[in-house]
Parts: structure tokens; C-alpha cells; sequence
């Protein structure tokens, strides 16, 4: 019976977590794309929240790397515009949560996320800097 119990219980956490990344604004990997190749470029930051290692590794075109962990203390790279447009990605999705929480408790009012993070990026196939 504990063993029952312990199931239902990590199947709710598990519905509990996984609803509080379904509200999350999503951009496509291809509008990502369309704004970085775009000749007029939009204003936009896109935020790489994932270790200085991995940055380093490969990253999306004009990404700069703030570390999910760091974020609150280096603000001040992102833009004086909270209304900005800022997308936000990791390797596969619990930091660019954690950041994206962050800005939004600091004001920030168009956060977005890269659906399917650095994962999703590299599994299609689409060109990294390193």
C-alpha cells in the first residue's frame, strides 16, 4: 500500500511541475531564424541562460550567455526596455523556466521561450556558433 502511495504521490508532483511550464509563451525555432536573418532586424535579446562551457560549445547566432544562476545579478546586460522582446533558452528546458520566472518577477513583460531549447536546435540541424 506505501508503495501505491508513493506512486500517486510522484505522479502528481510530476502534473504539478509540468503545469507550471504550460502557460510559458513559445516561439518556433523557425521565427527564431526569421529574426536573426531578418535585414531589418526587430529589437530582441536572445537570452542563453546555459553554463559559460556550454556556450562556448555552440550557440544560436546573437545569443549572449547569462547563466540562469547569475541572471539576478547581471540584469544589466539585458535591455532598459522591459518590454522588449527577450527569448530564452537552455539545453532543454528547466533553466530557461527558472530565468524566464525571474524576468518576469522583475518586470519583464514579452519573456519568451525557444521551444525545444539547444535540443530541439541541434536535432533539427540549424547552424551554431561557436
Amino acid at each position: 500500500m506505501t508503495s501505491l502511495f508513493k506512486t500517486i504521490f510522484i505522479v502528481i508532483l510530476t502534473i504539478l511541475s509540468l503545469s507550471a511550464y504550460a502557460d510559458r509563451p513559445t516561439v518556433s525555432q523557425e521565427q527564431v531564424l526569421s529574426l536573426i536573418n531578418a535585414p531589418k532586424a526587430e529589437t530582441y535579446t536572445l537570452l542563453d541562460v546555459r553554463s559559460d562551457k556550454e556556450f562556448s560549445e555552440g550557440h544560436v547566432k546573437s545569443a549572449i550567455n547569462v547563466s540562469h544562476d547569475a541572471l539576478t545579478d547581471k540584469l544589466s546586460m539585458l535591455p532598459n526596455d522591459k518590454d522588449q522582446l527577450v527569448i530564452v533558452y537552455c539545453r532543454s528546458g528547466r533553466r530557461a523556466g527558472i530565468a524566464e520566472q525571474i524576468l518576469r518577477d522583475k518586470g519583464f513583460t514579452n519573456v519568451w521561450h525557444l521551444d525545444g531549447d539547444m535540443k530541439g536546435w541541434q536535432a533539427s540541424e540549424l547552424p551554431l556558433v561557436k
